[in-house]
């Protein structure tokens, strides 16, 4: 029996080989929060009638999917299944020069033919595991953040073909995992970007637009397809006011820039650290122009947009860890 709150609770996470074929979870994290909830849309059964009053006698269901979303600290490995789910690529982990070190460096494609099951044990608060399960899951977004010192944290947003609680729960098998926690922010041209001083926080967001509602039958609906601008980035970087020509002439010019957020964690071997890093090769900021607001240091918001760049593309992400698989 687990512990009947939130502490007994588990989420995980395996690739499927046919959407929306149950795969148990193989690898799990330990998160703040996370859930896989079923979406269920229903219909009454009405009509006029003499003498019946109300919504209607009965209702149908009539459509029926699910969503799910894990928020916690980005581990130092096994965490390249979303990564890749969401990018649409899987690259082979490339191992840098003769150490256990080895990187993973996701471009951005079509991320159809890419799934996954996910399963979140809720305890009863008599200690009984609840497993909700959903399958055909794809990965709709994900938002990476911190503090200039502090740990990296995420949120995966997910969107499933079915939810059931019919499958048996996955009993969790945790390994031993470290966090990213020093973020250094580089600004300039492509693959020559510089880091700046003063940033305090950062976020980016790295979006998919899919069409999750696809007619079909409930709980089967077929596969998303990507839709809209297909994959966005955006984010917000808060500076203080050191270097007007970091992110203020930048706006006020209207010229970009290519835009690296790199987060590390602890020596794996040589030189190579536990990272994550996201890359933008063109950007654009917003509201870059800072206000005095009392008299404290001058410091700003500025919001930023990544576009296509027609040599280097949208933009990437990279992952550095000891896994030598995806």
């Amino acid at each position: 029996m687990a512990i009947g709150s939130g502490l007994g609770a588990s989420f995980g996470i395996s690739a499927e080989s046919t959407y929306g074929t149950y795969v148990a979870p193989a690898r799990w994290w330990p998160g703040t929060q996370f859930f896989v909830k079923p979406e269920i849309a229903k219909t009454p059964v009405q009509g006029l009638a003499a003498g019946r009053l109300g919504p209607g006698i009965d209702e149908v269901i009539t459509g029926k999917s699910g969503t799910g979303q894990w928020q916690g600290q980005i581990p130092t490995n096994k965490f390249g299944l979303l990564a890749s789910n969401l990018m649409g690529t899987a690259p082979t982990p490339a191992q840098q020069a003769a150490t256990i070190a080895y990187l993973q460096a996701y471009t951005v494609a079509d991320n159809f033919g890419k799934y996954l099951t996910a399963q979140v044990g809720e305890p009863l608060t008599s200690g009984t595991v609840v497993p909700y399960t959903g399958t055909g899951g794809k990965v709709t977004s994900l938002e990476l953040a911190s503090d200039v010192n502090g740990v990296l944290t995420g949120t995966v947003d997910m969107a499933f073909q079915n939810v059931v609680d019919t499958q048996s729960l996955s009993a969790p098998s945790y390994t031993a995992y470290g966090v990213h926690n020093s973020l250094v922010v580089k600004l300039g041209t492509f693959n020559s970007e510089a880091a700046i001083t003063g940033v305090r926080s950062a976020s980016v967001k790295l979006e998919r637009e899919m069409d999750t509602d696809r007619p079909g039958l409930p709980g089967a609906y077929p596969e998303p397809i990507m839709t809209g601008q297909g994959f966005k980035v955006s984010g917000t970087i808060n500076p203080d006011f050191v270097a007007k020509a970091d992110f203020a002439d930048r706006f006020l010019a209207g010229t970009s820039a290519a835009l690296v957020l790199e987060w590390t964690g602890t020596l794996i071997a040589s030189t190579y650290y536990n990272m994550v890093r996201v890359r933008c090769p063109k950007v654009y900021f917003r509201d870059a122009v800072p206000g005095v607001d009392g008299p404290d240091v001058v410091k700003g918001s500025v919001a930023f947009e990544a576009f296509f760049d027609v040599t280097n593309g949208k933009g990437s992400v990279e992952y550095m860890s000891t896994d030598t698989t995806v």
